[in-house]
């Protein structure tokens, strides 16, 4: 069933002036409840003025020829405009730069308030969207949303907004300016939200490894119009229309591509790290065709050090991860060159690490959900029990504090320094007191 249907849309900024410019053209779109929707194209395209039109914020200019309408409220009748806005729940970016209450409750319980609820039920919501967001109601109901971190401000603003309980949930760049951590955390919450909350979902993002992986429809924009409508393999395996919007392909696209035309064989509509990961496996590499994941730790230039190392081992292809690549540039060896794939960031890669090292030293997992081993240039394996493996920061930087920030709590206790760690297991993994030597 359509939620949202756009009719001949079309929007121009600082019309009938010398400025004049043309956001939108003729846009035509049906969104059915329960989707979710990854929109993208490049800086000016007109993302934000197609989202601003769905909750009224942005008015539709030609209210005869165009129309928006959201679960049968028409987006240029006054009437329903009021009740479409809290239908449509919109978390710009940076939305901790919409905190404005005194208290986190407080700024949470605005929106709730302009609706007109009993205070009853506004309070209901507050604490529900806290609880929601991850938030601890006692812990934070109180506290000034200008003194949390950076992370627990955008999850507060984004209470702020699923507190109306929009059954529309629109975000705009929503993960901008995170480190991988918070990244993930937040991705899983918007997935969280479409279950619990609002069914349909609509992103903008600028990051094609996270619409690849979470979004069901992708619909790129160029120029203020669809060029592109469809399930993210079939959007993102059209090299050619993904380049004349502007727009990079997912990581593992480009990694499949390039070990593709290294003689690799290899689906050609691989678009997540996951497939990747399993291609891999399934792909049996023989020896003479070895691939080696290299890591540095926080050190790019040592990153670049273990890829020459890997090399003088006879790797055949090495992958680094993306912080690297102006020192991969600045060298002039030429096996580096040629051989080393650059591939992202080192936390999505993730996935490869326990493919890679299948194919090149047949070592597989005990319990492929509960560990994940990392293959370094000389051979050293290093063991880390995880509960979700996305969050799993120790792999890459051996910091001790990041360890701890990311495992404490949710896996057990951790003692010792980054040289010898110590960990007890909480309930959750049936194991006690493991040594874990990095």
């Amino acid at each position: 069933m359509p939620c949202i249907e756009i009719k001949n849309l079309n929007f121009t900024y600082s019309k009938k002036t010398p400025y004049e410019k043309r956001a939108l053209k003729d846009i035509n779109l049906t969104v059915d409840e329960g989707e979710f929707i990854g929109l993208v194209g490049a800086t000016g395209s007109g993302k934000s003025t197609l989202i601003q039109h769905l909750n009224g914020l942005i008015k539709v200019q030609d209210k005869k020829q165009s129309s928006v309408a959201v679960n049968g409220m028409s987006a240029t009748d006054k009437k329903t405009l009021k009740k479409l806005r809290f239908e449509v729940g919109l978390v710009f970016q940076y939305p901790e730069y919409q905190l404005f209450g005194d208290t986190v409750a407080k700024d949470v319980a605005f929106g709730p308030k302009n609706m007109k609820l009993e205070a009853d039920e506004v309070d209901r919501r507050v604490r529900r969207a806290l609880e929601v967001v991850g938030l601890e109601y006692d812990k934070f109901a109180e506290r000034s949303p200008f003194d949390l971190s950076g992370g627990e401000k955008r999850r507060v603003a984004i209470a702020g907004v699923i507190a109306m309980q929009p059954r529309v949930l629109v975000l705009d760049e929503p993960v901008a300016g995170l480190d991988p951590v918070g990244r993930s955390e937040i991705l899983a919450l918007i997935k969280k939200l479409q279950k619990e909350i609002s069914p349909t979902v609509i992103t903008v993002s600028h990051n094609m490894d996270d619409m690849a992986a979470m979004a069901d429809r992708i619909i790129a924009l160029k120029d203020g119009e669809i060029v592109a409508d469809g399930s993210p393999k079939r959007v993102f395996c059209n090299r050619r229309l993904i380049a004349d919007a502007g727009l990079d392909l997912p990581a593992a696209t480009r990694i499949t591509d390039t070990l593709k035309a290294r003689g690799i064989d290899l689906p050609s509509d691989i678009v997540t790290m996951d497939e990747l990961a399993r291609e891999l496996d399934l792909a049996g590499l023989s020896e003479d065709r070895r691939i080696k994941f290299c890591t540095g730790g926080k050190s790019r230039t040592r990153t670049v050090r273990n890829a020459l190392s890997a090399i003088e081992d006879d790797a055949d292809i090495v992958l680094i991860h993306d912080g690297a690549r102006p020192y991969v540039k600045s060298q002039t060896i030429n096996e580096v060159i040629e051989k080393t794939v650059v591939c992202g960031a080192a936390l999505p890669l993730l996935p490869l690490t326990d493919a890679i090292v299948n194919v090149t030293e047949g070592v597989k997992p005990d319990d492929r959900e509960n560990y994940r081993r990392v293959q370094t240039p000389f051979g050293v394996k290093k063991e880390i029990f995880v509960n979700a493996y996305q969050n799993v920061q120790s792999a890459f930087y051996d910091d001790l504090s990041a360890v701890k920030q990311v495992y404490s709590g949710e896996i057990g206790i951790i003692e010792g320094d980054k040289d010898n760690i110590k960990i007890t297991y909480s309930g959750d993994i049936k194991a006690n007191d493991c040594e874990f030597l990095t």
